[in-house]
C-alpha cells in the first residue's frame, strides 16, 4: 500500500483529522471501565465523549458547507477577476491603439507645421497670380515693342542701304567729275 492510500484511509477513519479515532478508543475504554464499575461519574464521561463524537460530524458538515460556500465565492471572484482582467487587457489594447494614433497625429502635426512654415516663405497665390499676369502683360508689351523695333530697324536698314548707295553714287559722281575736270579718263 502506498503512503497516499494509507493517508487516505487514516483520514477516512479519523474524519477531518481532529482525533475521532482517539475519542472512539477513549470511549471504548470508558465503556469497558463503566461496565465493570457502573459509576455515575463514568456514565457522565461517556455521555460527554459521545456528545463530542456526535458534534464532530455536525461541525465537519458545517465546515464543509462553509468551505463549499467559500469555494463558490472564490470561483465567482475568479470569474469576476478574469472578466475584469479581460476588460483591462481590452482597454489596454484600446489605449495602446489610441496612443499609436495620437503619435501618428502628433507626427503629422509636426510635419504639417513644418510644411506651413515652408509654405509661408513663398508668396500667396493671389500675389503670385498677379505677378504672373503682370509679367505676361510685360511680355506682350515687350513683344509689341520688339516688333516695333524690328520694323524701325528694318526701316533704318533700308535707309542705311539707300544712304550707302547714295554715298557710293556720290563718290562715283565726284570721281567722275574729278576725272572730267582733270581730263584724266583713266580714273
Amino acid at each position: 500500500m502506498s503512503d497516499e492510500q494509507i493517508i487516505k484511509r487514516r483520514l477516512m477513519f479519523d474524519g477531518d483529522g481532529i482525533g475521532d479515532d482517539r475519542r472512539l478508543n477513549l470511549l471504548q475504554n470508558l465503556v469497558c471501565k463503566w461496565a465493570n464499575k457502573l459509576t455515575e461519574r463514568g456514565y457522565g464521561k461517556i455521555l460527554h465523549i459521545l456528545s463530542q463524537c456526535e458534534a464532530v460530524p455536525r461541525r465537519s458538515g458545517m465546515i464543509r458547507k462553509q468551505k463549499e460556500k467559500e469555494l463558490r465565492n472564490y470561483k465567482e471572484f475568479q470569474q469576476i477577476s478574469e472578466a475584469d482582467i479581460a476588460d483591462t487587457r481590452k482597454s489596454i489594447a484600446y489605449m495602446k491603439d489610441i496612443q499609436k494614433k495620437s503619435q501618428i497625429v502628433k507626427q503629422n502635426k509636426v510635419k504639417y507645421d513644418l510644411l506651413i512654415k515652408e509654405i509661408m516663405h513663398y508668396p500667396k497665390i493671389n500675389e503670385t497670380k498677379e505677378k504672373i499676369n503682370n509679367i505676361g502683360i510685360d511680355i506682350k508689351s515687350m513683344r509689341i515693342n520688339k516688333s516695333d523695333l524690328n520694323k524701325k530697324i528694318n526701316d533704318l536698314k533700308r535707309q542705311f542701304q539707300v544712304f550707302t548707295m547714295f554715298i557710293q553714287r556720290s563718290i562715283e559722281d565726284v570721281n567722275e567729275d574729278k576725272c572730267q575736270i582733270t581730263g584724266d579718263w583713266e580714273c
